[in-house]
């Protein structure tokens, strides 16, 4: 049986949502017969390195991590007439370049929106425009809010763009609840822009003048680092929220820290087009709550059925109120509706197999 090679590509493994689903869409392309999948990177750098590289799959690396060196360019060019498809995750112009030039089969990936840097965007975009209209075979996308996003930007057909949802692989993700004595209100993530961790701080601040008794009873747990972290600690402290806040950092051991939180909130705009945090955080049975404009999260989640929407912070301030009060029958419900469509649309072996059906498509 001929297996169909596969070829992924992004630029490092750092901890991120994009990386860790390539990761997990990876490993449950290993368990198939048919596919022989392997990875190339630009830089052997990041959290997920060591965990593909335990995988036993074949990881290359650029020669240079310099983007633009020459010899980067003449080893993609080599490797890529080895593979049927290569599916890209992140744009790279001389990936780019020798797909086109060697006409390769290719998907694209829109993790997110593309926010080229002003040193290369006008180049970048020309050509990344140029290769996406006329040379992707196929391009895929997060959520149909992204979908809309891309159309607008990039003018292709409709028919060349696929939605196909984030999903979540569910083996590592425990299932439980610490006690902390406290109404707990949490949230993962890196603490960057996209995020709008800013959004949460106001809620809470707003929370704890509207409902001063509610407050004394809650803690807010953000769960990550990044280079925000400073000023938002900063802000918390100025809201007068600070000693109620806990800022963790990076931690290992995501699964201690998120089941003690009570209402996960997904606090990012649009920027952030569809996190797996929020997804872990319905398989762990925990309530979800996210703003209208949070991306494609919206498309998941709908207010009071399966989770929580919110229009903006003095929305969200009410919704922890609101749900402090509802009795636990509701929250239950609520919970257990967000699970059943988890565990039946948004698994990672149907991400994998609707990528299976893609490739297959395009070669």
């Amino acid at each position: 049986m001929n297996q169909l090679k596969v070829l992924h590509f992004f630029w490092n493994a750092e901890a991120g949502g994009r990386e860790n689903l390539v990761y997990q869409l990876i490993k449950e392309q290993l368990k198939d017969d048919e596919i022989n999948v392997s990875l190339l990177l630009g830089e052997r750098k990041g959290y997920y390195i060591k965990l593909i590289e335990d995988l036993g799959i074949k990881v290359y690396y650029l020669p240079s991590n310099k983007e633009f060196a020459p010899k980067n360019y003449k080893y993609i060019l080599s490797l890529l007439r080895q593979f049927d498809v290569i599916h890209i995750h992140g744009v790279n112009l001389l990936v780019i370049i020798a797909v086109i030039l060697s006409k390769s089969k290719s998907i694209f990936t829109f993790h997110g929106k593309r926010n080229f840097s002003k040193f290369t965007r006008i180049i970048k975009k020309l050509i990344f425009a140029f290769y996406i209209k006329k040379y992707a075979n196929s391009i895929t996308v997060n959520t149909h809010f992204l979908k809309k996003n891309v159309l607008s930007n990039y003018k292709l057909n409709k028919q060349k763009i696929h939605v196909i949802y984030n999903c979540i692989e569910t083996q590592n993700l425990i299932k439980q609840n610490i006690d902390t004595n406290n109404f707990v209100i949490g949230t993962i993530g890196r603490i960057v822009e996209a995020k709008r961790i800013d959004r949460l701080l106001e809620a809470f601040s707003i929370f704890k003048q509207k409902y001063p008794q509610q407050y004394l009873k809650s803690k807010l747990l953000i769960i990550g680092g990044g280079v925000l972290s400073s000023k938002l600690k900063l802000k918390a402290k100025k809201l007068g929220i600070l000693e109620s806040v806990n800022f963790t950092g990076f931690v290992d051991d995501i699964n201690t820290y998120r089941s003690k939180i009570d209402l996960f909130v997904v606090s990012s705009g649009i920027m952030d087009s569809f996190p797996l945090t929020f997804l872990e955080a319905m398989y762990c049975k925990i309530p979800v709550v996210c703003f209208t404009d949070s991306g494609g999260v919206p498309e998941v989640i709908k207010d009071k059925v399966n989770g929580f929407l919110v229009k903006n912070e003095e929305g969200l301030a009410n919704c922890f109120n609101e749900f402090m009060e509802m009795t636990p029958e509701i929250q239950e419900k609520i919970v257990k509706n967000a699970y059943i469509m988890l565990q039946k649309d948004l698994t990672i072996a149907s991400y994998a197999n609707k990528y299976k059906a893609l490739y297959n498509k395009v070669i």
